[in-house]
């Protein structure tokens, strides 16, 4: 498979992606002069229908993408319909929270409107995501799915593409997140991409260094638990990896 060939099927999921932010997006602006309580329930009614709708189409091309690349045909790849209503409710919270709060937010009415169109955008992409992840749990040719990120992704993308050798049901994916699931089967195999020696190499870097200033700090007779409460930033784990990786290639986010 060719990295153009990724690309393509993302610019397809981002435009499904992008029409349903439109759709929510205008929607929101033609209430928001209205009392915030009777705003917040009317896109938690209009949100999740519009998900569904705009999920069904990246779903449709998600199966498309799997059938037209699977190397033998004759396969009927099925449509995931991901259970997020609980999910999505959650994040909808998330999103409305400037309404009710505008003391906090400089632009309270902008700030409310950009969350609830990344919710939409990240949950209308799962549905293509899960279709991919489906078809390959499905077919006996497959050989898993991989995340792919763009090549300008944002340093966390870029440690999930370089770590996750396959896309497990509960990986990360951020609204506004443009990566994507790539299937891939013995005879025709995932294309290299340029950049992931160079995440992979940040990433591993990030641990090295993480255990090089852990053993320039001695525990001196601490236990473990104490000794991460008082140096957390030495810890292990994602959050200091990304630090360190951020650094090391040049990002802000």
């Amino acid at each position: 498979m060719r990295l153009a060939t990724i690309d393509q099927h993302r610019a397809e999921t981002n435009a499904v992606a992008a029409l349903a932010q439109n759709d929510i997006g205008s929607y929101a602006q033609s209430i928001a002069d209205e009392d915030p309580a009777k705003v917040a329930g009317q896109l938690r009614e209009a949100t999740p229908a519009v998900v569904a709708t705009y999920g069904d189409v990246a779903a449709t091309s998600g199966a498309l993408f799997y059938e037209n690349n699977r190397p033998k045909p004759g396969y009927n790849a099925r449509l995931a319909t991901p259970s997020i209503g609980e999910a999505l409710t959650g994040e909808l919270g998330w999103a409305l929270v400037p309404l009710f709060k505008p003391d906090v937010f400089l632009d309270p009415a902008s700030e409310m409107l950009g969350r609830v169109m990344g919710v939409t955008q990240k949950f209308v992409a799962q549905y293509d995501r899960d279709t991919l992840s489906l078809n390959s749990s499905l077919d006996s040719l497959s050989l898993g799915v991989r995340r792919y990120a763009r090549a300008d992704a944002c340093t966390f993308c870029a440690y999930l593409t370089s770590i996750d050798a396959t896309v497990h049901a509960d990986t990360d994916w951020h609204n506004h997140c443009h990566c994507v699931s790539v299937p891939w089967w013995e005879d025709n195999p995932l294309p290299t991409n340029p950049k992931m020696d160079e995440w992979s190499d940040a990433a591993q870097k990030a641990e090295k260094e993480l255990m090089r200033l852990r053993a320039e700090t001695p525990r001196n007779g601490m236990k473990r638990k104490q000794y991460f409460a008082q140096h957390p930033e030495l810890a292990l784990n994602r959050k200091n990896i990304l630090r360190i990786m951020r650094r090391e290639l040049g990002l802000s986010h």
